[in-house]
This record gives C-alpha cells, sequence and structure tokens, in this order.
C-alpha cells in the first residue's frame, strides 16, 4: 500500500558535471553534462523512490555511449540510427534498481540527450 506520494525536483541540481556525478540513486552522469530545464523528478512511494532525469551534452552520441557502455560493461544496449539520427538504449537492473538509459542525438540537433530513468524496486 502507499503511504505517501511526493514530487519533487531531484536534490540534485547541476550546471556542469565534471566527472563522477550520479544521480540521486547512484547512476552516473556523463561528464560535462548538464541538466536540462525542467530536466528532473523525483517520486517516493512508501520505501521506493524513483527518478527521471535528462541531460545534454555537446559530445557526439556515440562517445556518450561508449561512455555508458563502460558503465554498464555487462549490458548489450539496443542501437538504432536512421537518417543520420542515432540511439542507443540501456537497460539493467539487480535485486534493488531497475535502469534505463538513453542516448540520443537527431541530425537536426546541436546536442546529445541522455534520459536516465531508474527506480528501486521492492523488496521480495
Amino acid at each position: 500500500m502507499v503511504r505517501s506520494l511526493c514530487f519533487a525536483l531531484p536534490l540534485l541540481i547541476l550546471a556542469g558535471c565534471s566527472g563522477g556525478e550520479t544521480t540521486a540513486l547512484g547512476v552516473a552522469i556523463y561528464p560535462g553534462a548538464t541538466k536540462t530545464e525542467n530536466g528532473g523528478i523525483a517520486a517516493q512511494m512508501g520505501a521506493n523512490g524513483m527518478e527521471l532525469v535528462t541531460f545534454k551534452t555537446k559530445d557526439d552520441q556515440p562517445k556518450v555511449a561508449e561512455f555508458y557502455k563502460g558503465k554498464f560493461p555487462k549490458v548489450k544496449p539496443l542501437e538504432m540510427s536512421f537518417g543520420g539520427d542515432a540511439m542507443t538504449v540501456f537497460r539493467t537492473e539487480d535485486a534493488k534498481t531497475k535502469t534505463l538509459i538513453v542516448v540520443q542525438r537527431k541530425k537536426s540537433d546541436s546536442e546529445t540527450r541522455i534520459e536516465i530513468a531508474s527506480g528501486k524496486q521492492d523488496e521480495k
């Protein structure tokens, strides 16, 4: 049963990340990425938490995807490209947390978007 539901901006408000930073639930943030305007939401449901955070960087999409491949070496990402647009999707979970990371850049964009969704799982 959900006792309370609170929505708040993440405690993490970053102008730029120099490296080693993580989101509120511990997901690595690409070095130098900046949080997009209105790019974060966090919710607490009982003892569980979830977050959705969006960052951007001027770095090319393949470079950002390689960073996350290094962070999740056991995960085989879904990679798609069409017409100059590129997207790499990472999905990982362990006993406590599920995480989805989408690294995408449209041909017409000047920046790569990094969308991170992460949530704590119910204890079984």
